[in-house]
């Protein structure tokens, strides 16, 4: 039993076998504009949405290279392998990952969270593993985050690799500064893209402060996407294709009978297994 690669509804795969078309069409503007909304509105910003093409951790690492710099302090919350993956990412960036290191399925406290922003006040931003699938813990305070990285002006990044989709995100209106997730998991997507959220403010600043890498270069994404909405690099064509369909299903039920609905199997699950020898 995982987390994902979730089963992948009929309409979703069928969408994978639509013929190839070239990646500079106006065939493909038009996809990519659908997907690039409608990203927008299932993470709720006004900011803008990247579709990678990569695995989530792709996106971790995309959000990392393009924010974290030579000696920067970062404050992470650890209690699993995806927690530990990420503050890894940030050392292997130059950073420095301040680690609320609990022991695994056990989270962080908000109130450990807010000790380590009170003894670190030159903090560069604060990243969370929001759903820590390999231990099944999920941290429940998001929307008060933003009342510690306000204090500085610190970048709050959300790893929602293995949720969103499946859990009720308000991006900007929790404060949050970047999002990612996996089209596998609970979009009921194959495996390939890995759609990533930034808002205005974080945006200026990779343009200002451009990242050493080239294929996780957002600005130029977002410079393709504004001049042409286009992707700098080859997309995964197939796997595009099928997550516009993925969004298509999940706006077509709502996000709050989605959220119900896995919230009701939730509770089915859990109530089957506690009667179990």
């Amino acid at each position: 039993m995982l987390p994902g690669p979730t089963n992948v509804p009929e309409r979703v795969t069928r969408a994978m076998v639509t013929p190839s078309i070239n990646h500079r069409s106006d065939d493909f503007v038009e996809l990519y504009e659908e997907c690039v909304d409608n990203t927008k509105k299932i993470f709720e910003t006004e900011g803008d949405a990247v579709c990678l093409s990569a695995s989530g951790t792709g996106a971790t690492e995309c959000s990392v290279v393009n924010l974290v710099k030579k000696d920067d302090k970062v404050i992470i919350p650890v209690n699993g392998e995806f927690s530990t993956r990420l503050a890894q990412q940030i050392e292997w960036a130059g950073g420095q990952a301040i680690r609320i290191q609990t022991e695994p399925g056990v989270n962080a406290t908000f109130d450990q969270v807010k000790e380590a922003f009170d003894n670190n006040k030159d903090v560069k931003a604060f990243y969370c593993v929001w759903n820590e699938t390999s231990t099944g813990t999920m941290i429940n305070y998001l929307d008060r985050i933003k009342d510690l990285t306000s204090r500085n002006d610190s970048y709050y990044v959300l790893d929602g690799v293995s949720i969103v989709g499946g859990e009720e995100l308000h991006m900007d209106k929790w404060g949050i500064d970047i999002a990612m997730t996996g089209a596998q998991k609970a979009f009921a997507c194959p495996p390939g893209i890995s759609p990533i959220c930034i808002n205005g403010r974080t945006r200026k600043y990779m343009e200002d402060n451009p990242p050493n890498t080239m294929y996780f270069n957002l600005p130029r994404y977002f410079k393709y996407y504004e001049e042409a909405k286009h992707t700098p690099f080859t997309p995964a064509l197939p796997v595009l294709y099928a997550y516009r369909e993925a969004m298509r299903i999940i706006l077509e039920e709502g996000m709050e009978k989605r959220i119900q609905r896995h919230r009701i199997c939730s509770d089915a699950l859990y109530s089957g297994l506690s009667q179990l020898d």
